[in-house]
């Protein structure tokens, strides 16, 4: 699918781009960015007028905490936080992608967002301390499928690793300790 934001002012300043022109997204990537797009083809979004930027915070929101967290919490940016991670990987800003990874992870309870933090931390620093992220999340699981989806996310996370030494070790207690999970979560379901 080829989608095109028409006619809106680009600001993305990982380019330095400050400019009124086309975004043109094809398969939910960015392909281009600035210029006049040919249209054919395409879903169409009128942007005159408005700012076309790569992900924005609201600087001015009212979480609520502590206290009234009835009304809204943290919780609820979660969704932007994670859009915002996106972008920021597509526009190759690694530092920030740490700081919103290192939020995402803090305040989401949901296996899947904790995984999605845990395998960029993987790529960015020491093995070593992801590892006990890895284990951290694993007592975290309440189903087979939680436990599965860890297992599968530390066994990618680790192809790009060479494990010798006490890495490897830690590796194996990270296993260990999925295995061990496995077989609570299997006996709590049969309870």
């Amino acid at each position: 699918m080829k989608l095109i934001i028409k006619n809106g002012t680009i600001i993305n300043p990982v380019h330095h781009q400050h400019e009124k022109g086309d975004v043109v997204i094809e398969d939910g990537k960015i392909v281009s960015l600035g210029g006049i797009a040919d249209v054919s083809g395409a879903e169409v979004y009128d942007a005159e007028g408005f700012f076309v930027t790569p992900g924005l915070i609201d600087m001015h929101v009212h979480l609520r905490e502590p206290g009234q967290e009835a009304k809204e919490d943290m919780k609820l940016l979660l969704p932007s936080l994670v859009n915002n991670f996106q972008l920021l990987k597509q526009a190759d800003d690694k530092v920030a992608c740490d700081s919103v990874a290192h939020l995402i992870y803090e305040m989401a309870t949901d296996i899947k967002l904790k995984l999605m933090s845990v395998e960029w931390f993987f790529q960015r620093n020491d093995p070593s301390e992801v590892l006990d992220q890895y284990s951290l999340i694993v007592k975290e699981t309440q189903s087979m499928q939680e436990i599965e989806l860890v297992e599968n996310s530390l066994q990618q996370s680790l192809k790009e690793v060479k494990l010798k030494g006490e890495l490897k070790k830690k590796a194996q207690l990270v296993f260990e300790r999925i295995e061990d999970r496995k077989k609570w979560i299997s006996i709590k379901e049969k309870i």
